[in-house]
């Protein structure tokens, strides 16, 4: 977003919060101190942020959240969930377009609920539509994102060299990837 706010003018400043109680609850403490006039929040179990949430609520700064499920009832709108039926549109994707007989690898993060959601639906649906296919899932876990994800990655398409796709239920684990495969000699 942040080429896009600079064209507008909005002075953008981002915090990063990590996935445990006290670095999320540290991030948002920083953010409510800064005193802004709206907060995005992405993919964050709402559960570490509840309380700060309540706090901005209470102060009537807007909250915008990505990857948060049944945000709703935590009073969040708009809430942009990035879980809801982005597994189906993978499953029929990889169907549909790229290989109907596919041996396919799911990286999913465990740690983060709607990455995990997309990897199982994906899963499920991929399953119903192919009973024939072969799908494993590999957890990637958060801490390694960014700097070992990518190995993971590497290892399990070593160990499981007839993988024709793999499907990603975040960005974040590709960080790295291409370089990695490169080295590995997989094409």
């Amino acid at each position: 977003l942040g080429p896009a706010l600079d064209v507008m003018g909005v002075d953008v400043q981002r915090f990063t919060a990590g996935l445990s109680a006290n670095t999320v609850t540290s991030a948002f403490d920083s953010v409510i101190a800064k005193d802004p006039e709206a907060v995005m929040v992405g993919s964050i179990p709402i559960q570490l942020w509840l309380n700060p949430l309540e706090e901005l609520q209470d102060k009537e700064i807007p909250v915008a959240a990505a990857g948060i499920n049944e945000g709703e009832k935590y009073g969040l709108d708009p809430v942009q969930s990035s879980s809801e039926g982005y597994g189906e549109l993978m499953a029929n994707y990889v169907i549909g377009e790229m290989n109907p007989e596919a041996n396919v690898a799911v990286y999913t993060i465990p740690e983060i609920p709607v990455v995990d959601i997309v990897a199982e639906e994906f899963v499920e649906v991929f399953e119903e539509l192919c009973s024939e296919c072969e799908v494993h899932s590999v957890d990637i876990a958060s801490k390694t994102l960014g700097n070992s994800a990518q190995n993971t990655v590497v290892s399990d398409l070593q160990s499981h060299p007839d993988t024709d796709v793999a499907v990603f239920g975040s960005d974040e684990i590709q960080f790295g990837l291409p370089d990695a495969l490169k080295t590995a000699g997989i094409d």
